[in-house]
């Protein structure tokens, strides 16, 4: 397979898996590391999905319904018990939906390679598939409402076999799609030089 120009292949130590460098903790680096140890001793890293702080709109919405809420039962004057009890269950409900957000951020990786597209989600039950260029039939770029609002898509990955896998909140969908899309036409023109020799 033919490579990319020098210029689009990319350092993991330049890879921006989380959050912007000036953020970056030691936690962070959990999926640069572990996209490190998947890597062939030949094989560099040509693209790396970048996550959006949109993964955490629906914490963010229901923050404000809370408090609305909350207000709405302050002004009708309702027990205190009752106020305590909405409040422990809207905390809590909260609690629960931003540390969702911030460990799918943690833990959902999406990367192209010379070789391979490398996939990684999942909290709980952790999910990693890697896929060859020559099982790839398609790359495509879902955007929703919030998503164009926000920045972000949804890339689809669609493999032989009738495979589907999305990754959702990729701020470089298009560029990601672009590089994936050069290799697999690549890929294509390599095969047919392949038959045609033959």
């Amino acid at each position: 397979m033919a490579k990319l120009s020098n210029k689009k292949q990319l350092h993991l130590k330049d890879a921006k898996f989380i959050k912007p460098f000036f953020l970056w903790t030691e936690r962070d680096q959990a999926p640069q590391n572990i996209l490190k140890s998947m890597l062939l001793p030949d094989e560099s890293v040509l693209q790396i999905g970048q996550l959006s702080l949109g993964i955490y709109w629906k914490s963010i919405m229901m923050l404000f319904i809370s408090i609305i809420f909350m207000s709405l039962m302050l002004y009708v004057s309702l027990p205190f018990k009752l106020l305590l009890l909405f409040g422990v269950f809207l905390t809590l409900k909260l609690f629960i939906m931003f540390s969702v957000a911030y460990l799918t951020r943690c833990y959902l990786l999406l990367a192209a390679t010379e070789k391979r597209i490398i996939i990684r989600t999942g909290i709980f039950n952790l999910d990693v598939a890697q896929m060859r260029y020559s099982k790839i039939e398609s790359v495509e770029v879902f955007i929703t409402l919030v998503g164009r609002l926000l920045g972000y898509s949804t890339v689809i990955v669609n493999g032989t076999g009738g495979r589907t896998l999305a990754i959702p909140y990729i701020i470089n969908a298009a560029k990601f799609r672009s590089i994936i899309s050069e290799l697999l036409i690549n890929h294509d023109d390599v095969d047919e030089h392949a038959n045609a020799v033959a």
